[in-house]
C-alpha cells in the first residue's frame, strides 16, 4: 500500500501558523491547510479570554474571514497573521472626537532599513510601542509549550526594551511621550538604533 500513500494528495499537510497580536506577543497554532480560520480565532479568543468578535485577524493588512482556509488565503509553515482589537462603539467616522482617540500607523524603521507598523491611538504611550517593537525584533521561542486539543500554542520570551533607542528627527523620544505630543501623522516614521552597550 505504499503506492497508495504516495498518491494521497498534497496540500493538506499541518502547518504553523503565528498570531501575533498589538503588543508584539506571538500564538502559534498548528493546523491542517483546510481547517477554517475561525475555529483558529475562537481557539485564540478562548486562550486569550476574549469575545471572539472583539478581534480582528489580518493578513497583510486585509481583514480574515472565517470561513477561509490556510489554503484559500495561500499561507505557508510558519506565516505570520496579525490580530488587532476591533473597534467599539457607535460614533460615526465624521463624528469621532479629534485629538486623543484618533487612531494612526507609525512606522518604525531600524538601522537595516526594514520597518515595522504599528497602529496605536495618539493618546497612547510611546513606551507601549517601544516594549511592542522589542518584542517583535527579539522574538525567541521559549522551552515551554503548553497544548489546547489539537492545536499547538508557543511562549515567547522577548528582548529588554533598553536595548534599543527611538528617534524623531534625530532625538530622543522620550517614553512617556504620545503620538499627539510629537505632532505625529498617520504613516510618519520613527527610527530605531541598537544601544551602545558597554565601557567605551
Amino acid at each position: 500500500m505504499s503506492d497508495a500513500e504516495d498518491a494521497k494528495p498534497e496540500g493538506n499537510e499541518p502547518i504553523t501558523i503565528r498570531v501575533k497580536d498589538q503588543t508584539g506577543e506571538e500564538t502559534m497554532f498548528k493546523v491542517k491547510k483546510t481547517t477554517k480560520m475561525q475555529k483558529i480565532f475562537g481557539a485564540y479568543a478562548q486562550r486569550k479570554g476574549v469575545d471572539p468578535s472583539s478581534l480582528r485577524f489580518l493578513l497583510d493588512g486585509d481583514r480574515i474571514q472565517g470561513d477561509q482556509t490556510p489554503k484559500m488565503l495561500e499561507l505557508e509553515d510558519e506565516d505570520q497573521i496579525d490580530c488587532v482589537l476591533a473597534q467599539m462603539g457607535g460614533a460615526d467616522e465624521d463624528t469621532k472626537p479629534e485629538g486623543g482617540s484618533e487612531q494612526l500607523t507609525i512606522r518604525v524603521k531600524d538601522q537595516n532599513g526594514e520597518e515595522t507598523m504599528f497602529k496605536i491611538k495618539k493618546s497612547t504611550r510611546l513606551k507601549k510601542v517601544f516594549a511592542a517593537y522589542a518584542a517583535r525584533k527579539g522574538v525567541e521561542a521559549s522551552a515551554s509549550e503548553s497544548f489546547c486539543s489539537s492545536i499547538t500554542c508557543v511562549s515567547f520570551c522577548f528582548l529588554n526594551p533598553s536595548e534599543v533607542r527611538f528617534m524623531l528627527d534625530g532625538e530622543n523620544i522620550e517614553p512617556d511621550s504620545t503620538p499627539g505630543d510629537l505632532d505625529l501623522e498617520d504613516n510618519d516614521q520613527i527610527d530605531c538604533f541598537l544601544a551602545q552597550v558597554g565601557g567605551k
